[in-house]
């Protein structure tokens, strides 16, 4: 939300607006007024054309939160749709509020729906283990790719460099 209000202040969010970021291509199509019109324009923008953008650094950044957001949002669908009927439904129904849609609502006679987080524990972790192979493989082509092709901006003596300093003189 913050940033939604905000993005279009030209001292925070429009500083890669400068001639050498335009003359070499890295700046996006320009957004639409609407709110949330950015994300329609930068799905438009391939893997690569946005690692030429912005970097490999953010690129990978971007990745990780589309992978915590696909992560949320199995979560959320699967634990409605499979965990919140199984505890209300088989649960004591003396619980009050949200407490009925809780593993604590399980009563002594339905013991063997506990078995259900259980087995949805195991669904999550298997999704999530998918995912990540799958951005490690992302990351490891695209890394790859960067590396040999390069930053336009950045010598390519920097990618092989390491500065020490405050080396202590014992």
């Amino acid at each position: 939300a913050a940033f939604e209000c905000t993005r279009l202040l030209k001292s925070i969010q429009l500083c890669r607006l400068k001639r050498r970021y335009i003359a070499t291509g890295r700046v996006p199509p320009k957004p639409s007024g609407k709110p949330l019109g950015w994300l329609w324009e930068i799905n438009k923008v391939s893997d690569e054309d946005f690692i030429s953008m912005v970097g490999m650094d953010a690129y990978m950044f971007m990745r990780f939160i589309v992978f915590c957001l696909r992560l949320c949002f199995f979560w959320s669908v699967v634990g409605t749709i499979v965990l919140l009927p199984i505890y209300s439904i088989h649960g004591t129904n003396c619980a009050d509020n949200w407490n009925r849609f809780t593993v604590g609502n399980i009563s002594e006679e339905n013991l063997e729906y506990i078995w259900a987080p259980v087995g949805m524990m195991y669904i999550f972790s298997a999704y999530m283990c998918s995912l990540l192979y799958v951005e490690y493989n992302n990351f490891v082509s695209k890394k790859l790719r960067y590396l040999v092709k390069g930053d336009p901006e950045i010598h390519p003596q920097a990618y092989y460099s390491v500065m020490v300093e405050n080396i202590p003189p014992t």
